[in-house]
């Protein structure tokens, strides 16, 4: 499993191009230069969301590579294949949620408010929907290929930024919501995504099968 997870990051940085990276950190710079201090509580929730796209990119390289007919030949079974894409996916939404913990550090330093507590509640957040999306995109694109994780990504995006705008024009205090959230959403959260997570990971495995039994 270690040199499948190994294989992606490989495949990662020679498919994605760092013209894609430099256009995601100017985004973020935008975000935080025009919102100021609630600009961060915004990156924390949707960078770790943008980049768990990662391996849904991955997914379709390795199907126009006819990765899977080669996989399917290694001395590993199936299990370890899906098993080892959502490793990968996991250690990309962490990566990408402790990069946005240092954004709100930096943001915290040069924006001081109340406290540092929302900002921890952002991330967090960023990172259990972050895992959300792949829960969700991983077992679609197994099931329907290249048009299943597009699919998942456009409409996580849609209702995220939705939500946002919903939020800004009714001038809810988004700090103030996070707070809510850490205390009565989020423990429940984390169970939901627990038992998401076992659905996701068994039906990615059947949609696997079913393609190479």
């Amino acid at each position: 499993m270690r040199g499948l997870i190994i294989k992606d990051f490989i495949a990662m940085f020679k498919r994605i191009r760092p013209m894609n990276y430099l256009l995601m950190a100017a985004a973020t710079v935008f975000i935080l230069i025009y919102f100021k201090g609630e600009g961060a509580l915004y990156v924390a929730i949707l960078l770790p969301v943008a980049l768990s796209g990662i391996p849904k990119t991955l997914m379709v390289y390795d199907e126009q590579c006819k990765w899977d007919k080669y996989a399917i030949a290694l001395p590993v079974t199936k299990k370890s294949i899906i098993g080892s894409r959502y490793l990968f996916f996991l250690m990309i939404a962490v990566a990408a949620s402790v990069i946005a913990f240092f954004i709100s550090v930096v943001s915290f330093a040069l924006f001081p408010n109340d406290g540092f507590s929302p900002y921890l509640i952002a991330v967090l957040s960023g990172l259990l929907l972050a895992i959300f999306y792949g829960l969700i995109a991983i077992p679609a694109g197994y099931s329907m290929g290249s048009n299943g994780g597009p699919l998942a990504m456009i409409l996580t995006t849609f209702i995220l930024m939705g939500a946002f705008y919903v939020l800004k024009r009714l001038n809810i205090d988004i700090e103030a919501l996070l707070v809510y959230l850490k205390d009565n959403l989020l423990p429940a959260g984390i169970v939901f995504l627990i038992i998401l997570g076992l659905v996701s990971y068994n039906a990615s495995l059947y949609f696997y099968n079913q393609k190479h039994s």
